[in-house]
């Protein structure tokens, strides 16, 4: 509805990263239920792949750029994007992000 689609507004985290932060980890449990949306900037994507049977992080060619959303909330049905990524880190000096919350959904 209308009103719920506000209330989401309503309630994005604005969220500004440097050059030396990571914008989501693997290793960092609070990400794992939240969707991102770029603002500002330009982020790189690192994926894990398997090759010849061993596990490597690699950068995607792809970056991340305003408007593009990353993370997810796999219980609204929005699953993890990029597929397989585990970090993202800005492009330059900095970006900044909107993010929201799966803890802010069930309210």
């Amino acid at each position: 509805s209308l009103n719920f689609l506000h209330f989401l507004a309503k309630h994005l985290e604005d969220r500004f990263y440097n050059e030396d932060q990571e914008l989501v980890s693997e290793y960092d449990c609070t990400q794992r239920h939240t969707l991102h949306v770029l603002q500002l900037g330009s982020a790189k994507v690192f994926q894990e792949v398997v090759v010849s049977g061993a596990r490597k992080v690699v950068e995607s060619p792809v970056p991340i750029v305003p408007g593009s959303s990353f993370g997810g909330i796999p219980q609204m049905g929005v699953p993890w994007r990029p597929d397989r990524a585990v970090r993202v880190k800005p492009v330059g000096m900095w970006c900044s992000s909107r993010a929201l919350h799966w803890s802010i959904i069930v309210r």
